[in-house]
């Protein structure tokens, strides 16, 4: 007698159809996060500059992280202002 559950899968894997759609939200979701990357990458470069410019010149430490403060802040804000605008 075989076991209900290895007769099941004597037939072989079977595969979902995706159809023959247009791909309109894969286009949507690539162009989104392309966007979304660019605008990190050009935020955290401003910020990078930024940074350099009004960071406390005290000690190195306080130094990065006012770079690093400036970096986070404008990337995020760019990178997610220009995914939205993408979506939109």
């Amino acid at each position: 007698m075989l076991d209900p559950w290895t007769a099941a899968y004597q037939k072989g894997p079977e595969y979902m159809s995706l159809g023959e759609g247009d791909g309109k939200m894969e286009k949507l979701t690539y162009r989104a996060g392309v966007s979304y990357l660019a605008g990190l990458v050009g935020g955290g470069a401003y910020g990078a500059v930024e940074g350099l410019r009004n960071a406390d010149r005290s000690t190195m430490r306080l130094r990065m992280n006012g770079i690093i403060n400036a970096i986070s802040r404008r990337g995020a804000r760019l990178g997610n202002g220009v995914g939205v605008l993408t979506i939109l």
